[in-house]
């Protein structure tokens, strides 16, 4: 298996995605990857379902040398996004910090967002492959 794909409609759908992503990483992955591995799904698939209103798509695939996350929704997209990465946006319902610390955890990190919904697209490689 070198992918999976879950379908964000609960909270139980997010954790079943932190599930089989550490499936798909097996044991590639140092402790401390693993935990951004997951902090990041978590981040990413929970602001689907409470933003986007839920019904977006995860998928998790191996890549040489990583793990590549995308999550897909059709919500109404970030319209401030330029203000939650420059580091001055806080959220009323949260930190404001989930996808720019996702960001800074990933090794890539891509958001196309339009009205029509979000693509988010991250990247960890394993420290074998940065070495």
């Amino acid at each position: 298996m070198n992918g999976l794909l879950v379908h964000i409609d609960s909270e139980e759908d997010i954790f079943l995605a932190i599930s089989r992503t550490r499936y798909l990483a097996g044991d590639m992955f140092r402790k401390e990857e693993l935990q951004a591995l997951f902090v990041t799904v978590l981040e990413l698939t929970r602001n689907a379902l409470k933003y986007a209103g839920g019904k977006a798509i995860f998928t998790c695939q191996l890549v040489e040398g990583g793990l590549r996350l995308q999550v897909i929704d059709k919500g109404p997209g970030i319209a401030n996004l330029d203000e939650i990465f420059s580091g001055n946006y806080r959220s009323k319902t949260g930190l404001g910090l989930g996808l720019q610390g996702a960001r800074r955890l990933m090794d890539a990190f891509e958001i196309e967002t339009s009205e029509k919904g979000t693509i988010i697209r991250a990247t960890k490689w394993t420290s074998q492959r940065r070495t």
